[in-house]
């Protein structure tokens, strides 16, 4: 009898002592393990203001209670907004979402003031006094653009070219390179707001939906013939590829908006 009762509090013991350890590995762990943020889903390049942006993260190796924390930065106005001001006690985190790092955590808000933003998000351990232990951050994205509606050429005889926008890349394609010599050219754009179109030091005012025409003039050049510059003068401008590269301003506002011309000439 006495035997056994030694061995049962042995092996009781023994079950203690493999339990307090496996928990001190378990909050060791949580303790030295720190959530790594990543992306499930990510904002739309351009939304329209009053509409709701809306993306995922998670922490993908962390299955414990996390926060997060979210900033808002207009770059149009160099201003930057926190996503829960209510939490500024605790660091702007939001504690009333606390969750575990691998459930998918939802961005969600809408943005009414037009502009270019960038979002950051970062998370840190539920209850653990940190700045924070990871974060990511989004492409820029565009509430309220100016959508161009055409960018093109008008040349000396009369026939109208539209440039292609790239579905990869931030450039709109002229293809100028079968002109003949002699061929005079003027560029034109249409928008769909008012706005204004700056390049250099040069700035028009731009009608929404009217088409906008630029000759020679218009930025302090001359050249024949006088209905546009010619084909030839854009060829010595060229580059190796014949490209001419170049790229203007849009600006509505506090909004400004870079749109890359790409064209070839040769």
């Amino acid at each position: 009898m006495l035997k056994s009762r030694k061995k049962f509090i042995s092996i009781v013991a023994v079950l203690f002592t493999l339990c307090t350890f496996l928990s001190f590995l378990s909050v060791n762990a949580k303790t030295n393990s720190k959530p790594m943020l990543t992306f499930i889903t990510k904002p739309k390049s351009e939304y329209k203001t009053g509409e709701k942006v809306t993306f995922q993260v998670k922490s993908p190796n962390y299955n414990w209670k996390v926060q997060y924390r979210v900033i808002l930065l207009n770059l149009s106005t160099k201003t930057q907004t926190e996503l829960y001001p209510n939490m500024k006690n605790y660091g702007y985190y939001n504690i009333k979402s606390s969750q575990k790092g691998t459930s998918p955590f939802t961005v969600s808000f809408t943005l009414k003031e037009e502009g270019i933003y960038k979002i950051s998000v970062f998370v840190k351990r539920a209850n653990v006094k940190v700045s924070y232990d990871s974060y990511v951050a989004t492409d820029t994205f565009v509430v309220g653009p100016v959508k161009i509606l055409k960018i093109g050429a008008v040349l000396s005889d009369g026939t109208n070219i539209t440039a292609q926008k790239s579905q990869n890349e931030n450039f709109y394609y002229l293809d100028l390179s079968s002109l003949k010599s002699g061929i005079g050219i003027k560029t034109y754009i249409t928008t769909d707001k008012n706005c204004t179109l700056s390049y250099l030091d040069y700035k028009f005012n731009i009608k929404a939906n009217t088409k906008k025409l630029f000759s020679p003039e218009d930025f302090g050049k001359k050249d024949n013939p006088p209905e546009g510059v010619s084909i030839d003068t854009l060829k010595d401008m060229a580059d190796k590829n014949g490209y001419i590269v170049d790229s203007i301003n849009i600006i509505k506002g506090a909004l400004v908006q870079k749109i890359n011309l790409k064209i070839k000439v040769k």
